[in-house]
């Protein structure tokens, strides 16, 4: 923002040493990984080990050596290495590499993360894969109740709804935290979320350290890979859905207009994502980052794209303000297919409920906040009391847009980093009782 620029540009030293230092941290600390998981591998013999080895150098040199001997050419967004004698016609390889590109525009990209990240992204699967199981439990515990007799169901529903409601919220939310030290929250959500303890032991040394540097912040090199990792995309990717699911809008979009040409009146239920969501989504598209380079016109119609996506694949929610910022800052980080099963992850999991019609999760937790701040900082409450305002006025945005255009960009993409990697919304919590410690007394 412009009032921020001069601010910014004093600290702009200060972000940049920080960067530097992180990168060299986390490079020692992949290098480590990378040795201790080869240590962990059983069942290759030496023989194909070595020979994995050899394959993984081949196609290192084949890769990286001409992105650092021969200039790039940028089209949108890819960088393409150039041969020298390629240079000469350079107008003319762009044009062609232009106009393939638009060819393959509909094409979506997906890529791998790299495989020194290969470790970790394994190590955070296991937590996707731990509640995709206790999802399908839950789910036949629900079928089985439902076979049970009315006086079976009824006695099941006697036990109390206050202890039953206490229950979850010790589960799902912060409760916890009033009666836990945050160093001991942040090692059992953080450490004990990960995994099931059954087949990480050969991680164990590097979990503490991963920790600790996630919280120091990750290298924007690295951010993008590090969020799959941390969400599980490749334990959600399922292939060719991210394009089924576009190519049934693109089919709606064609009955409807056949509709139309016939005389027919669309209803309400037959227009479906055409009139309920669209509108909307193309409202909010140029007020995302407007401006920014990346969000050209091809950004734009990725953006819509994968808004439209995720609209068609959970229409319970489909699409709501605030989730065009979560997805143009994805797009500014990875891909668009995995930018897609990014947020799949972070609205389906960290999020569920919370984008709903009734918004159920984040009144649950605007309730939880109250009660915290009301705990830690009576004096301000009593403050707001008397003033006749609501703590969940003042921090309901805040949680909604999970701090975007809320805070400065570094110490947004910090947040996210903590919230990514714990997996759930404690890091929200403990951000807004900072603001409320930090700026309370003004």
């Amino acid at each position: 923002r412009p009032q921020h620029v001069q601010r910014y540009r004093e600290y702009a030293n200060i972000y940049k040493e920080e960067e530097e230092e992180r990168s060299d941290r986390w490079k020692i600390f992949l290098e480590r990984v990378s040795d201790s998981a080869q240590l962990c591998v059983d069942g290759l013999s030496t023989e194909a080990a070595n020979r994995e080895e050899g394959n993984e150098t081949i196609e290192a040199d084949v890769i990286h050596q001409p992105a650092y001997n021969h200039p790039q050419v940028v089209v949108n967004r890819i960088v393409t290495p150039v041969s020298d004698s390629s240079v000469e016609n350079g107008f003319q390889n762009l044009e062609a590499s232009a106009a393939e590109e638009k060819r393959t525009h509909k094409v979506q990209i997906w890529s791998e993360i790299r495989s020194s990240l290969r470790p970790i992204e394994d190590m955070m699967s296991v937590r996707v894969k731990r509640r995709s199981n206790a999802s399908r439990k839950g789910q036949d515990n629900d079928s089985q109740k439902a076979l049970q007799s009315v006086e079976e169901y009824r006695s099941v529903k006697r036990a109390p709804e206050e202890d039953s409601e206490e229950e979850f919220y010790d589960v799902d939310k912060l409760d916890p935290a009033q009666d836990v030290p945050s160093a001991d929250i942040n090692a059992s959500y953080a450490i004990g979320s990960t995994g099931d303890g059954t087949n990480l032991e050969c991680n164990s040394p590097w979990k503490e350290e991963l920790e600790v540097l996630v919280r120091g912040g990750l290298p924007m090199a690295l951010r993008g890979e590090l969020w799959q990792a941390f969400v599980g995309v490749k334990v959600r990717r399922i292939a060719k859905y991210y394009q089924e699911l576009l190519c049934s809008e693109s089919n709606h979009c064609n009955e409807v207009k056949q509709q139309e040409t016939n005389g027919k009146e669309s209803d309400e239920e037959s227009l479906g994502l055409g009139e309920k969501w669209k509108r909307q989504i193309e409202k909010d598209l140029p007020r995302t980052f407007p401006g920014h380079p990346a969000l050209d016109e091809d950004g734009r119609n990725a953006l819509r794209r994968l808004l439209i996506a995720y609209a068609r694949h959970n229409p319970s929610v489909g699409y709501c303000q605030a989730m065009n910022f979560f997805a143009g800052l994805l797009l500014l980080l990875m891909p668009e297919e995995n930018a897609f099963w990014t947020l799949l992850g972070i609205m389906d999991d960290n999020f569920d409920g919370y984008y709903s019609e009734d918004m159920t999760e984040c009144q649950v937790d605007q309730l939880v906040f109250d009660e915290l701040v009301r705990e830690r900082f009576p004096k301000l409450v009593n403050h707001l009391d008397y003033l006749g305002v609501q703590v969940a006025w003042v921090t309901g945005p805040w949680f909604l847009s999970i701090f975007m255009n809320m805070l400065p960009w570094e110490s947004v993409i910090r947040v996210w980093d903590v919230l990514l990697f714990e997996g759930n919304r404690v890091m929200m919590f403990r951000t807004a009782l900072a603001l409320m410690e930090l700026y309370g007394p003004a």
